[in-house]
């Protein structure tokens, strides 16, 4: 047990064995008081932690009732989970590519965490300052891409013949969040990096 008038002073617990975690010579704690009790104390309010709990379960629900119940575009998902996209003449994985971005400023870059360049579609080395990042994979502009007349897919592979056409619809990118899967489908609010 704790003492009222001591809890504001505790930072961290840490757990010296599995079971218990002995404060004092007669006091002892459970893990899960001490996984509480740093929890109460990072959140500034216990509500806040409620609410945010609440939305991430009514999401693993919805993604979960989602992919089951509901039927998506092969091409979408194939490419989604597992896709590839030609930029460049260089094979990049779609799982590892990002939107970044500097909120308000609508000028977007798109990076690849396995590349050197830090754009891949100038090829430039120069660093961007952004705040924000999105997976392409979760964008509207993924979708955007595929629709595209001027791209072909061919064996779970976008190939981009002209770089203009991507950065025309990245230049033109709503800031939104697709649904035409079950991951991003679940998610409510679709406007970037609002917490859902």
């Amino acid at each position: 047990m704790l003492k009222k008038r001591e809890k504001e002073n505790i930072k961290e617990i840490i757990l010296e064995c599995d079971s218990f975690y002995d404060i004092e010579d007669n006091i002892s704690i459970t893990p899960s008081l001490a996984i509480m009790v740093n929890n109460y104390s990072n959140s500034q309010n216990i509500d806040e932690h409620n609410d945010y709990e609440t939305r991430k379960l009514n999401y693993i629900k919805n993604k979960h009732e989602n992919m089951v119940k509901k039927q998506y575009n092969k091409i979408i998902v194939n490419l989604y989970q597992d896709g590839h996209i030609i930029i460049n003449n260089e094979d990049v994985d779609l799982k590892d590519l990002y939107i970044l971005y500097l909120d308000n400023s609508h000028k977007y870059y798109l990076t690849s965490t396995k590349s050197s360049y830090t754009d891949i579609i100038r090829k430039s080395k120069d660093e961007y300052p952004y705040d924000k990042a999105v997976r392409f994979t979760d964008s509207t502009l993924f979708i955007s891409l595929i629709n595209e007349p001027s791209i072909d897919i061919e064996d779970n592979t976008i190939i981009i013949n002209d770089n203009e056409i991507l950065l025309n619809l990245l230049d033109n990118w709503d800031e939104l969040l697709h649904n035409k899967i079950w991951f991003t489908e679940s998610i409510n609010n679709k406007k970037i990096l609002k917490e859902d």
